[in-house]
C-alpha cells in the first residue's frame, strides 16, 4: 500500500450455493483482517490499518459449496487512507 490505510473489501462470486470466506494475513501468518459469513457478496475490512512497505497475504477459502465446484469470483479492494 502507498499510505498507511484501512482496506475494505467486496467479494463476490458465481455459485449462488457456495460461500467463499477471505482473510488478510501479515508476514509473520497473524490475520489481521477478514470476511468470514454466510452473506453474498462478502462485505467487509476496516478492521486493521495497513502499512507501507509491509507484505500481506489474502487467502479466498472455499467454506461452502458442492464438491468439484469450481466458479469465477471478483475481489474489489478499495483503501481510506488514516493520517
Amino acid at each position: 500500500v502507498p499510505v498507511t490505510e484501512l482496506l475494505y473489501f467486496n467479494l463476490d462470486w458465481s455459485d449462488s450455493e457456495a460461500d467463499l470466506d477471505a482473510v488478510i494475513y501479515d508476514s509473520s501468518g497473524e490475520p489481521l483482517d477478514w470476511m468470514v459469513t454466510y452473506d453474498k457478496p462478502e462485505l467487509g475490512g476496516g478492521y486493521a490499518p495497513f502499512l507501507p512497505d509491509e507484505d500481506y497475504f489474502l487467502v479466498i477459502l472455499p467454506w461452502v459449496g458442492p464438491n468439484g465446484t469450481t466458479m469465477d469470483w471478483e475481489l474489489i479492494l478499495e483503501g481510506v487512507a488514516v493520517d
